[in-house]
């Protein structure tokens, strides 16, 4: 197997990096993270198959903040280039549990062993025996964090889907946000 070294043109080195099961979610996440760092130095590495390799280590070589990308193309990237991931401070696995029950455990096992020690931020909509098992293998003193009952919906939240037209969506949100009408406090 060849490896290439990767030569930074930049001295920005990838900060964070969030995994995440399918693509599709990745291309959303690092929409929304171009989103929040608009305006900002900020620059981002959309890592997933289906894109041109080359182009994804050309993002890398200009030097990005952030990571976001699927573990088998992470996994192709480290195993066929030298990547620098040693200033990765955070990993964020979302929807931790698909990507368990895909099989991506050793994929992701692998890039955290490729870092140095980063904060782990796993998130799950269940939180199953196998997951546990995972969040005490890559971390220590581990945090749980959930809303409601354990592996069980939340009866607080409730979901109403709303037709907006996209250039009304903010307006319609804060409209929502300000609304006392969805948010009742439960009287103790």
């Amino acid at each position: 197997m060849c490896k290439s070294r990767l030569v930074f043109t930049s001295d920005k080195k990838p900060l964070a990096m969030v995994l995440t099961p399918t693509r599709e979610l990745s291309i959303q996440v690092e929409e929304h993270a171009k989103l929040l760092g608009k305006g900002l130095p900020f620059k981002t590495a959309l890592v997933v198959g289906g894109e041109a390799m080359a182009r994804q280590l050309y993002r890398f070589q200009q030097g990005v903040e952030l990571i976001v990308g699927t573990p088998g193309r992470l996994v192709d990237l480290l195993t066929k280039h030298e990547i620098d991931l040693d200033n990765v401070m955070t990993f964020v696995l979302d929807e931790v549990d698909c990507m368990l029950q895909r099989g991506f455990r050793d994929q992701v096992i692998q890039i955290y062993r490729a870092l140095s020690q980063p904060q782990v931020l796993m998130y799950s909509a269940t939180m199953s025996h196998d997951l546990e098992k995972m969040a005490n293998s890559l971390a220590n003193g581990v945090s749980v964090i959930s809303a409601g009952k354990v592996n069980s919906p939340n009866k607080a939240v409730k979901q109403v889907a709303i037709w907006v037209e996209s250039k009304q969506k903010k307006q319609k949100l804060f409209e929502i946000l300000v609304s006392r009408q969805h948010f009742k406090r439960k009287h103790r």
